[in-house]
């Protein structure tokens, strides 16, 4: 069995997202701390940005959220790709939009047509990524195009611990992305920006969680001005944060 259909199955017959989704609910203090939220607004405000007029590729598109989103900003068209047959058929039942399209795709074989801009949330990390990466580069980004993705990164130590204590909630071949990943990625193209988040929220995440009940707190501020000031400063801690956010431009 290869790994696009272990994957398909992980999406379509296993619990696997619904425990990744329960974790998010107990852990919420990570994932809406302010640090987690700064890193969203960017994503967001750089989409805004570029987007309009633009024909845009989603690759790993889910339930089509994001899709949609990116429509709203009057983008000139959005194909939006998924392995998951479930995933699609509730991205296609939920589609408002004349300009957004979904279709089942396996990002891992070559897909026809070239795009103003690529877009994907945590989907890398489940691919042969640079195989990847270099024939959507190559083959499907225009001239002046721009890639964007958030990708969970693979440095940090409670990272490590917490994903192996919970297997359940990630598949057979996710891998987070390694310093030597990020290495690849920053000599294989010219243009590459890396910006990441959650290093001091990481671990204060555990300490806010027992002590308040929102995750907009003092103690989390305090870790958003911390990890803002680090990842400008500390080059060699960027591969060590939660994850980040990739924009690579094809010039």
């Amino acid at each position: 069995m290869d790994r696009s259909i272990r994957e398909r199955i992980a999406s379509d017959e296993s619990n696997v997202y619904t425990e990744w989704h329960q974790l998010r609910q107990r852990y919420r203090h990570i994932f809406e701390a302010p640090n987690s939220q700064r890193l969203s607004q960017a994503f967001d405000e750089f989409l805004r940005k570029e987007v309009p007029g633009k024909s845009l590729l989603e690759i790993g598109c889910g339930s089509g959220g994001l899709a949609l989103r990116m429509a709203s900003y009057s983008a000139a068209s959005v194909l939006a790709t998924d392995i998951s047959h479930t995933r699609i058929a509730t991205a296609q039942e939920h589609n408002t939009s004349s300009t957004c399209t979904f279709t089942i795709a396996d990002v891992s074989l070559p897909i026809e047509g070239v795009y103003d801009m690529i877009v994907g949330t945590a989907i890398l990390h489940h691919l042969d990524y640079q195989e990847v990466l270099s024939r959507l580069y190559r083959d499907n980004l225009t001239p002046g195009g721009v890639m964007l993705f958030r990708e969970p990164l693979g440095g940090n130590l409670l990272m490590k611990l917490f994903r192996s204590l919970s297997s359940q909630a990630h598949t057979e071949d996710e891998r987070a992305f390694e310093p030597c990943d990020l290495a690849w990625i920053q000599h294989s193209f010219e243009d590459f920006t890396l910006t990441p988040a959650n290093y001091f929220t990481l671990p204060l995440c555990v300490a806010s969680g027992l002590l308040f009940k929102n995750p907009d707190n003092w103690l989390l501020r305090l870790a958003d001005r911390l990890d803002v000031w680090v990842a400008q400063h500390v080059v060699w801690l960027r591969s060590h944060f939660r994850y980040a956010m990739f924009i690579i431009r094809k010039h």
